[in-house]
C-alpha cells in the first residue's frame, strides 16, 4: 500500500514539473513576442526556477494529495472534506510559491536585492495581485489530478485516460476477472467493529492485492 503510494506521488511530481516548465516556456514566448528576450543566467535562472517549482510542487502537492485528499474524500464528510483541502491547498501553494520565488531571487541577474535581504524580496514578490492566476490554474490542475486517481482507484489504472480517448464510444469485447469473497462471521465482526469498518474491509483487500503487499 505504501510503495502504490510513493508511486503515485513520484508520478505526480513528474507530471507536475513537466506542466511547471511548460510554463515557463510559454511565458517566455510571450516575451519574445514583446521583444525581450532572456538570455544567459537570467533564461537559466527562468528555466531552473521552473523545475524547483514543479518538483518542490510535486513531492509536497503530491503527498498531501495521496496521502491525505484521497483518504478524506472516502472518510469523511463532503463539505468538511472540501473545506479543508482548500484550506491545505492555499496554505501548501503559499509555501511553495514562496521556496520558488525565494530561489528565483537569489539567482536571477536582474532582481535588485533590498540591503542583500532576499527573504524580504522572495515575500515582496509571493503576494503580489498576479498570484491569483497561477492559484487558479494550479488548483484546477490540482482537482484534475485527484480526479484522475479517485477513477483509477474505483475502475483500475488508465480507464480516466481512456474514457477522455473516447475508447468506450463503442462497444468491444473485454476480459475482466471478479473476486468474490465470503467473509466468515461478517455480521457478528460487523457488530463488533461497526458497519462502515466492514463494508471497507473488501476495498481494501482489493487495494493490498493492486499493491502487491500480501500482509494488508
Amino acid at each position: 500500500m505504501l510503495k502504490s503510494k510513493i508511486y503515485n506521488v513520484f508520478w505526480i511530481t513528474l507530471a507536475w514539473t513537466f506542466i511547471s516548465m511548460f510554463q515557463y516556456l510559454i511565458g517566455y514566448s510571450i516575451s519574445v513576442q514583446f521583444g525581450y528576450q532572456p538570455l544567459g543566467k537570467e533564461l537559466l535562472a527562468g528555466w531552473a526556477g521552473g523545475l524547483v517549482t514543479g518538483v518542490t510542487a510535486g513531492v509536497i502537492g503530491g503527498t498531501i494529495l495521496v496521502f491525505f485528499w484521497e483518504r478524506w474524500l472516502r472518510s469523511k464528510p463532503y463539505g468538511w472534506t472540501l473545506r479543508n483541502i482548500l484550506i491545505t491547498y492555499t496554505l501548501a501553494f503559499v509555501f511553495i510559491s514562496y521556496i520558488s520565488t525565494l530561489y528565483f531571487a537569489s539567482n536571477h541577474p536582474n532582481i535588485e536585492l533590498e540591503n542583500n535581504n532576499v527573504w524580504l524580496v522572495a515575500l515582496k514578490y509571493s503576494f503580489q495581485p498576479g498570484i491569483l492566476i497561477p492559484y487558479m490554474v494550479w488548483l484546477l490542475i490540482v482537482m484534475l489530478t485527484l480526479i484522475t486517481m479517485l477513477v483509477n482507484d474505483k475502475y483500475g489504472p488508465g480507464v480516466f485516460v481512456k474514457f477522455l480517448l473516447g475508447n468506450y464510444s463503442n462497444p468491444k469485447r473485454e476480459e475482466r476477472v471478479f473476486m468474490f469473497m465470503d467473509l466468515r462471521l461478517s455480521t457478528t465482526s460487523a457488530e463488533k467493529t461497526g458497519r462502515r469498518v466492514i463494508f471497507q474491509f473488501p476495498q481494501r483487500s482489493v487495494q493490498a492485492c493492486d499493491s502487491g503487499d500480501s500482509n494488508k
